[in-house]
């Protein structure tokens, strides 16, 4: 939120369309974190949310594959204005997840109009590691814990 605040209430970039340029959203957020740690969840075993293929020199996450991380940023909403977004307090900016540090707005429709966060397996993004459940962040600050089989009707664009 310090973030969007400084940035004219801007959400931060880091997908694949920023990749070539080695932008790395946990990597924009160090000057307000300022340690890696707080990206490790001690639950997560695997800590691998930078890389599928950690390690692999062509592979854009190679270059932090050495970083422990264990959340997925919803990268739909990248350089969005925060008062586009109708449904702050219902929609996930970041979840804990692994294989990738990003995650779609894949989901089905849902009755508000809007698309719920994409829960699949292939690829398996989210990771429901905590009590058949994961901890949520949402746009207005808030964080939950919510269900494996409430994920699917999570809201992921405002």
């Amino acid at each position: 939120m310090m973030y969007v605040q400084d940035y004219d209430e801007a959400l931060p970039y880091g997908s694949t369309t920023y990749m070539n340029s080695h932008v790395n959203v946990w990597d924009g957020m160090q000057p307000y974190i300022k340690n890696w740690q707080v990206y490790a969840c001690p639950s997560d075993t695997l800590q691998n949310c930078v890389s599928l293929q950690a390690g692999a020199s062509n592979y854009w996450g190679a270059e932090w594959a050495s970083v422990a991380l264990s959340y997925t940023y919803n990268y739909g909403n990248e350089g969005k204005p925060l008062a586009d977004f109708s449904y702050v307090a219902e929609t996930c900016v970041f979840a804990e997840g692994k294989e990738r540090p990003y995650f779609y707005q894949n989901g089905g429709a849902l009755p508000n109009g809007g698309l719920a966060v994409g829960y699949s397996s292939s690829p398996a993004r989210l990771d429901s590691r905590h009590s058949q459940g994961m901890n949520m962040a949402f746009y207005d600050g808030h964080v939950k814990w919510v269900r494996n089989t409430n994920v699917g009707q999570t809201r992921a664009n405002p």
